[in-house]
């Protein structure tokens, strides 16, 4: 039992979290980095670029809403023509 701490993990696991939570920067943008080099290998420069960008949108929206600036519906009229669909 020598190698585990008071907590019930072992030591191994403990470094590793010690670790992710000194450099969790670094590790986010690695990993971010590394799904961006395979999404461009997978599906090409110009689809990871469109997916990049909708998911940048879908964020902005969500922070309006959650920021409490405006509601979604707000949001769409005010980008949507009047009247809708004839």
């Amino acid at each position: 039992m020598d190698d585990q701490d008071n907590s019930g993990l072992p030591r191994g696991w403990l470094l590793v979290a010690e670790v992710m939570t000194r450099h969790r920067g670094k590790l986010t943008g690695s990993l971010l980095g590394l799904v961006l080099a395979v999404m461009i290998m997978r599906v090409g420069p110009w689809w990871t670029g469109f997916i990049a960008l909708s998911v940048y949108v879908g964020y902005r929206l969500g922070k309006q809403v959650d920021d409490e600036k405006e509601t979604l519906f707000e949001i769409i009229e005010k980008y949507l023509p009047p009247g809708g669909s004839r």
